[in-house]
């Protein structure tokens, strides 16, 4: 539906987080019923970081991490499990 609609950049942002706002809304009062801390991260560059060594990679492909030091264990992974272990 949001990608049919077009009501100027302003309102269009609106309309696309309000969704996404009430969802957060949502878990924050489930977590807090049920006495889990809910904490904001940055997702900013979770997907480039290694998980395992905390340093920049590469990825050369949409979906690859790759972390060239080799002193890391890590040589090539799924960049969006990546993403979610930084996150984590």
């Amino acid at each position: 539906i949001r990608e049919h609609l077009d009501y100027g950049k302003w309102m269009n942002r609106r309309l696309h987080n309000w969704a996404f706002a009430r969802l957060q809304g949502r878990i924050e009062d489930k977590a807090t019923e049920a006495g889990i801390r809910v904490e904001y991260v940055n997702a900013a560059y979770t997907s480039q970081t290694c998980h395992a060594c905390g340093r920049l990679g590469r990825r050369d492909e949409q979906a690859e991490f790759v972390c060239p030091h080799e002193d890391c264990h890590v040589s090539e992974f799924q960049a969006d499990i990546n993403a979610a272990a930084n996150i984590a």
